[in-house]
């Protein structure tokens, strides 16, 4: 039995970095994708495993150290390359470099480490004690870890003042019967810049797209902005309608998110609205945790009803992220299915006005944010660049609009059938998160953050159709959006928060706000 256990070695340093990469991310993953993932993962080790058997003649131990040999290629050497990467501009940018010349040496290198343990068969049993014995260590260390991480996630949440604070009801008017309810769409375009932001940083006025709108009836106020830099708080911040910088006294130095989380499935609106019979349509990201699922949803929009392998390897974050950081990537892209995604998913949300109750639906769409999957027409686009774009470039830039273009065309195509089949006039709610990337504001601390960085990021986009709701004002901003929307439609006493823009980096401290208003602004929100 012992003798046997100690041939697990490959399976355990083939789950260990999965496990690792979970533990990163404890709080965007769910316990069953991780299963199968993991599954997945020992399953694949397990047919390496029973080649090596039939080609070391039924050796055990000589076929446990050539699958051995197979997962440090298939998951360890692709660490080579995101070094590589990150530190040589030279393989950054060869596609031969990337593509075969590091997979092809470590596979050379390999090879020779497998002939020099055939000729030191002794070595070999001393060998795969020490890696049994260590990646048994390291696989329990890693449980050890997750358990602990997300048993403190939960203490977290259980004790969050502002998880608290949110979960009380909005007072609002009592509802009244026959009152007319206007279904609400909430289309969440992730990173898509004002047309002030398009036209510095990517010299494109966006102008007969926003005309457009205005001819459809909807409010573009002249000052939209974000309130934080990143989705991962300010999604919530406009879905709860409050304002997140309060966790800084709360998690302190801490990375989890998963408070974040916890305040989008469980958000605010949707609770508000249920509660008033309205009916919750999910529609998810293509893979952003924070917004694939939510226990509040009615209905939760599934874009690929049929099932497929190929489809089903590429459905969640994890299993995209378990890809990019192994050889898989040279075989499968992780994003080839995006494209796709967002038209089915636009497709999906023009059929929402069949349901005559009450809706509210909240759509998120990672676009025209990257990855940048389709081309100005709406097609697949094509990647000509070699290695991964540069921020501010031109092939950036001009993937970036391609894609802005598109989107451009499909909500303009939704938004005139959201209009034309809905039996009452509906409130539609176009919004960004926040701005564009091409001054890259993670590198800068938030007390250092330049002027530019601040325009860019925090410029966001805003158009409101609001039948009877009167009209924004001048400047608003994505903490303030469904106050006004509550306020004008159920007389929900949500006066408006401060327009305060909060300047936060993903690491080291991701809870470490600067409060970063334009010094010449006049706070101006929109009137109760």
């Amino acid at each position: 039995m012992l003798r046997h256990l100690k041939l697990l070695y490959p399976f355990c340093f083939a789950a260990f970095p999965l496990l690792s990469m979970v533990g990163h991310n404890v709080d965007e993953v769910t316990l069953g994708d991780v299963a199968t993932v993991l599954a997945a993962t020992v399953g694949g080790t397990a047919v390496l495993f029973a080649l090596a058997y039939l080609i070391a003649r039924r050796d055990l131990e000589l076929a446990a150290a050539l699958t051995m040999l197979v997962v440090i290629w298939v998951v360890f050497v692709p660490a080579g390359e995101t070094v590589l990467a990150a530190t040589g501009r030279w393989f950054r940018r060869s596609a031969l470099a990337q593509g075969a010349l590091l997979p092809g040496v470590g596979l050379l290198v390999l090879g020779a480490v497998g002939w020099w343990l055939l000729k030191r068969r002794p070595r070999l049993e001393v060998m795969s004690r020490f890696l049994a014995i260590m990646g048994v260590v390291l696989v329990a260390m890693s449980l050890v870890r997750l358990t602990r991480i997300k048993l403190a996630n939960q203490r977290r949440i259980a004790h969050s003042e502002l998880v608290r604070e949110l979960a009380a009801p909005v007072a609002a008017r009592p509802v009244r019967p026959g009152e007319r309810k206007p279904d609400i769409y909430l289309v969440l375009l992730d990173g898509y810049g004002s047309n002030e932001v398009l036209r510095e940083f990517y010299g494109f006025d966006n102008r007969a797209f926003e005309d457009s709108l205005r001819q459809l009836g909807f409010a573009i106020p002249p000052v939209v902005r974000s309130n934080y830099t990143r989705s991962v708080l300010s999604i919530p911040s406009l879905l709860n309608f409050a304002h997140m910088n309060v966790l800084e006294r709360e998690l302190g130095k801490s990375r989890d998110q998963s408070l974040l989380y916890h305040l989008l499935e469980s958000n605010r609106a949707a609770r508000f609205l249920k509660s008033r019979g309205y009916r919750f349509y999910l529609f998810p990201s293509a893979d952003w945790s924070g917004t694939q699922r939510s226990p509040l949803a009615d209905s939760v929009f599934r874009a690929w009803p049929e099932r497929t392998l190929s489809r089903a390897l590429r459905r969640t974050n994890l299993r995209k992220g378990w890809i990019r950081v192994t050889m898989l990537k040279h075989v499968i892209n992780p994003n080839a299915d995006d494209d796709e995604f967002i038209l089915r998913t636009y497709r999906g949300l023009s059929q929402v006005p069949r349901d005559t109750a009450p809706t509210f639906t909240f759509a998120h769409f990672l676009s025209p944010h990257r990855p940048y999957v389709l081309d100005s027409r709406c097609r697949p686009a094509v990647r000509s660049v070699r290695g991964p774009m540069r921020y501010g470039s031109p092939e950036d830039l001009e993937a970036y609009l391609a894609q802005v273009r598109c989107m451009n065309r499909l909500t303009l195509q939704l938004v005139r059938e959201l209009l034309r089949t809905s039996e009452e006039p509906p409130v539609i709610l176009l919004q960004s998160d926040h701005g564009t990337l091409t001054t890259r504001y993670w590198g800068t601390p938030p007390e250092q953050a330049r002027p530019e960085q601040i325009r860019e990021r925090f410029g966001a986009f805003g158009a409101y159709y609001l039948p009877d709701g009167g009209t924004p004002a001048d400047t608003m901003t994505v903490v303030n959006v469904l106050r006004y929307v509550f306020r004008a439609y159920f007389r929900a006493e949500l006066p408006p928060l401060p327009d305060d823009q909060y300047y936060s980096v993903p690491s080291p401290e991701p809870y470490r706000f600067v409060r970063v208003n334009p010094p010449a602004e006049a706070h101006t929100s929109a009137p109760q």
